[in-house]
């Protein structure tokens, strides 16, 4: 088995101005933070274990109804919600090998029985992204594309 050091990195906005978004790797935070309408590159270095999964979740909480403007049809208006985009392994852009690898569940803020959703980018409802890979980075990005 050997160890290298990997980097995760991506960037967040939020389109409100009070949404919290934390990140872990393994269950072990690496970031936790309220986000503003300003985009921030969020990385991690950890060390890579062969033969070794990772799992990073992706959690936006905060949402409250009154982030939601519905108009008399009840269709949204207007909202707040996490963008989460440029997700890479090693300065290696994932693009839709991040998307089509992720797992979003949520419970619609609460209104509705929990989910798991494919996702797309963007995180409208209090939930969690899930993204599962493994070392090496290399063989697991061959093996999934």
């Amino acid at each position: 088995m050997t160890q290298d050091t990997s980097t995760l990195a991506f960037t967040a906005k939020s389109t409100g101005n009070d949404l919290r978004l934390t990140a872990r790797l393994n269950g072990h935070v690496f970031f936790d933070q309220i986000l503003s309408q300003n985009e921030i590159k969020v990385q991690h270095t950890f060390s890579a274990v062969d033969e070794e999964k990772y799992t990073v979740e992706i959690e936006m909480s905060g949402k409250l109804p009154e982030h939601t403007a519905i108009d008399d049809q009840g269709n949204i208006v207007e909202d707040c919600t996490i963008e989460i985009s440029e997700f890479s392994l090693d300065e290696i852009a994932l693009v839709h090998l991040f998307t089509d690898n992720c797992k979003y569940t949520h419970d619609f803020n609460g209104s509705q029985a929990p989910v798991v959703d494919k996702f797309f980018g963007n995180m409208g409802c209090n939930g969690i992204v899930k993204f599962e890979f493994s070392a090496p980075l290399y063989i697991w990005m061959l093996e999934n594309m």
